[in-house]
């Protein structure tokens, strides 16, 4: 990924895609591969935040950091699985297989099942139904320890940091969200962000 996020026209058509399922109205449910290095991490928190902010994607993450010698992605949907696969950092023997056929989709169908059963949700997500919830939370919180961080070019979030405990990407307009960020890795990866 960041071989292919130095291509600023796969990273433009690789977000019109998710944007376009988005717009067809359907709930993506994404498994992220957080056993990465720090720049790959970067590029995927900058391409992703704007995209969780619609509500329409629930992010997931594997305890166990997967193989990096035999890379793989699976995307299901009700008429069209997308398989890919390489081998360590060889993306020039990768491979991408699309297919619409009955039997095949079933497959792939039960595979991501099995897949995300697997998965553990990469943060908590409150919305605007979950309000009192999230306030509950905050109230709990001891206020000496956190520190509130706007960055340059989001005008519509800023970051609420617990240091050491967790990390929020807090959408301020209606409708809001707040995404409470647990994992070390993911937190980390954002500090260093909020630091940039």
């Amino acid at each position: 990924m960041a071989e292919a996020g130095q291509d600023e026209v796969f990273k433009k058509k690789w977000m019109l895609a998710v944007t376009m399922v988005l717009k067809k109205g359907l709930h993506l449910n994404m498994v992220h591969n957080v056993d990465r290095p720090i720049g790959e991490m970067l590029l995927g928190l900058e391409s992703w935040i704007p995209v969780y902010m619609t509500g329409s994607i629930s992010p997931y993450y594997f305890k166990e950091p997967p193989s990096n010698l035999f890379c793989t992605s699976h995307c299901t949907s009700g008429s069209v699985a997308l398989s890919s696969e390489c081998t360590g950092h060889n993306e020039s023997k990768s491979r991408f297989y699309l297919t619409t056929k009955k039997e095949e989709l079933e497959y792939y169908k039960e595979k991501s099942k099995y897949l995300l059963s697997k998965a553990k949700p990469l943060m908590e997500i409150y919305k605007e139904k979950d309000k009192d919830a999230f306030k509950k939370f905050m109230k709990e919180q001891d206020n000496s320890k956190i520190l509130k961080v706007k960055k340059e070019g989001f005008k519509n979030i800023d970051f609420i940091v617990s240091k050491d405990n967790w990390i929020i990407i807090n959408k301020k307009k209606a409708p809001q969200m707040h995404f409470v960020i647990y994992n070390p890795k993911l937190r980390s990866a954002l500090e260093t962000f909020l630091m940039n």
